[in-house]
């Protein structure tokens, strides 16, 4: 599932890059977010392993 991991990179690309402009990281639904986007490729990597 390389899409996963591309999506995952790829939307923690897209919130780094948004920090830039402003504070995201102390908005507690932005990091809930970022946590929740950074854990799923691992997930469903773990899921695919013990299938």
């Amino acid at each position: 599932r390389p899409f996963l991991a591309a999506a995952g990179l790829s939307a923690v690309a897209a919130m780094l890059a948004a920090g830039l402009f402003e504070h995201n990281f102390g908005d507690s639904e932005f990091l809930m977010l970022f946590l929740a986007m950074i854990t799923l490729p691992l997930a469903a990597e773990r899921a695919d392993v013990q299938t």
